[in-house]
């Protein structure tokens, strides 16, 4: 009997598997998947930056705001989309700097924002998972077409040469 070997890609968001797939007969020769992570990195950036860009409307929209902090929020910063106030999440999501979690090693990639509650809850979790006080608006929430972007972008990396990926 013949032994496979495989490469497991999972992509969890605040506990929820939004990605588990496995590619089979492969995975002896890839020792070092950082090159496929930092492409993974941007991608899923891209595919944050979209949502915030449709408010949602990629996955099916977001709830409107409520009338009492639309109003504040008016009052506050003026005219801006849903999930944007100071635009500090969002960029924390989408462009690499302040806030923003890449930490890619060889064989596991963690990313995400460092964004917190006053109380130092994660700030983005009550967005995505929604609470008593306020509707879940999901701002990572990826499409099959996301999924299988994915998925590609690992076949190119794992069939190709490890040192010129990232096209």
């Amino acid at each position: 009997m013949v032994e496979e070997t495989g490469i497991r890609f999972e992509l969890t968001v605040d506990g929820e598997k939004q990605l588990d797939r496995t590619l089979s007969r492969f995975g002896d020769h890839l020792s070092d998947m950082s090159p496929f992570f930092e492409v993974a990195a941007d991608m899923i950036a891209g595919f944050v930056e979209l949502q915030f860009d449709t408010e949602g409307g990629r996955t099916g929209g977001w709830a409107p705001l409520s009338p009492e902090y639309a109003a504040y929020k008016l009052a506050q910063v003026g005219t801006q989309p849903t999930m944007v106030f100071t635009g500090r999440l969002k960029r924390s999501l989408t462009e690499r700097g302040a806030n923003n979690i890449r930490e890619i090693s060889s064989d596991q990639m963690r990313w995400g924002t460092s964004i917190r509650t006053a109380k130092g809850a994660p700030y983005p979790f009550f967005h995505q998972r929604g609470t008593s006080k306020m509707a879940q608006r999901r701002i990572i929430d990826l499409t099959e077409d996301d999924r299988n972007a994915l998925m590609k972008a690992l076949q190119r990396f794992m069939v190709g040469d490890p040192e010129e990926f990232g096209l």
